[in-house]
């Protein structure tokens, strides 16, 4: 790559070609001069944040009973999530997330560092199923989100989310067959 005038950290200008070197982590200027290194680029990925293996234990949950979440969140990436990330629940009578759109649950706060294989049991989390005067009774699809404004710069924020389903709140009743008999 051509540049007209690169800065070194000493104030010296050079002039030539930018080289990334064998390692994929050293840029080197090459000039009539001889080659100087410019930058050492950081090995390091950056966070990854992913779900594994999300899913819910029951099939039936009460309005306002506990949801038994199932799985974990890690970190996949090398470098810690430098804030706090927020893993929000949502759901739709619809697989394919059409609305209507609900809030499952109230959103999970996770706070502190969250290093380099970090990872958060969703067997701890201690959520329940929104009343229903906020969430009708029914059959759902739920999707859970991490980070879903994108705060935090990741190597693959693909992995951020995950959808199971379906799940009933409220009963679950079987279909009858009624006859009527003179």
């Amino acid at each position: 790559m051509e540049f007209d005038s690169v800065a070194l950290p000493s104030g010296e200008r050079l002039t030539g070609d930018l080289v990334v070197g064998a390692d994929n982590r050293t840029l080197f200027a090459r000039t009539n001069s001889g080659i100087s290194v410019v930058q050492m680029r950081s090995a390091t990925t950056p966070a990854d944040l992913a779900f594994q293996n999300f899913a819910i234990a029951a099939k039936v949950i009460a309005p306002g009973g506990a949801i038994p979440f199932t799985g974990t969140i890690k970190n996949l990436g090398g470098m810690a999530a430098p804030c706090e990330f927020w893993v929000e629940f949502k759901c739709s009578p619809n697989a394919d997330f059409s609305p209507p759109v609900y809030y499952f649950c109230d959103s999970l706060p996770v706070t502190g560092t969250f290093g380099p294989a970090a990872s958060l049991d969703l067997r701890t989390v201690n959520r329940c199923v929104f009343p229903t005067d906020q969430l009708p009774l029914g059959r759902y699809y739920v999707e859970a989100c991490i980070d879903s404004p994108s705060i935090i710069f990741e190597r693959n924020a693909a992995n951020n989310s995950a959808r199971i389903g379906p799940i009933f709140i409220g009963m679950r009743t079987a279909v009858r067959r009624w006859e009527e008999y003179p």
